[in-house]
């Protein structure tokens, strides 16, 4: 009786603190794998894994953080285990805007100009190596620290501030190439410029 009572007390403990974060976690996914089918199938993945490993989540840390290191560790060992690297064939639908919130500018153009150039911030992360990509999407589109990125990623925190910077410069030198004359693609580049130094 004891062992089922804590069982379903685990249970209900892991729907409060993590199926909140399902589309996030998805969301990552995507960005990893650029596929549909393939982020649903890591997703499952991941979820069954951290249920199963729950009594190991410390109560009060960041659950989305925890999610996303078991989902990446997964990943990681699909990918060795294949042999070979995930194509990329499209771009991943479900994945939001960098930097979305137009609240944190503060004139109204920079948020129009932001928003009207998505696909293009898009198609500039995901021709990031995976590294870069991660740590990259991690910091400017789920909002971690740069300590809960390096335990995601198991690297130092230094080697994720030099690989957001770095991404961060081959983001805006994508863009270069992809239209340096246009104009309001010199504005993005601003803007992507403008997250070199943001911390963590």
């Amino acid at each position: 009786m004891a062992i089922w009572k804590s069982r379903k007390s685990n249970s209900e403990r892991f729907k409060r603190e993590a199926l909140p974060h399902l589309d996030a976690v998805y969301r990552f996914a995507l960005t990893m794998t650029h596929d549909g089918a393939l982020a649903d199938d890591l997703v499952q993945e991941t979820y069954m894994k951290a249920l199963a490993a729950f009594d190991s989540f410390q109560e009060g840390t960041n659950c989305k953080a925890w999610l996303f290191r078991i989902l990446r560790n997964t990943f990681v060992n699909q990918i060795r285990d294949r042999r070979k690297e995930v194509v990329v064939e499209e771009i991943p639908e479900g994945l939001g805007a960098l930097w979305s919130d137009s609240s944190s500018f503060s004139d109204p153009e920079s948020a129009v100009i932001l928003a009207s150039t998505r696909q293009q911030l898009q198609n500039a992360l995901n021709a990031l190596p995976i590294d870069f990509r991660t740590a990259v999407s991690l910091s400017d589109i789920e909002g971690l620290t740069y300590q809960e990125i390096a335990d995601v990623m198991a690297t130092p925190i230094g080697t994720v501030m030099s690989r957001l910077y770095r991404g961060r410069r081959m983001m805006k030198e994508y863009l270069l190439r992809q239209g340096q004359q246009s104009n309001s693609q010199g504005k993005v580049l601003s803007l992507v410029g403008s997250k070199t130094g943001r911390g963590g």
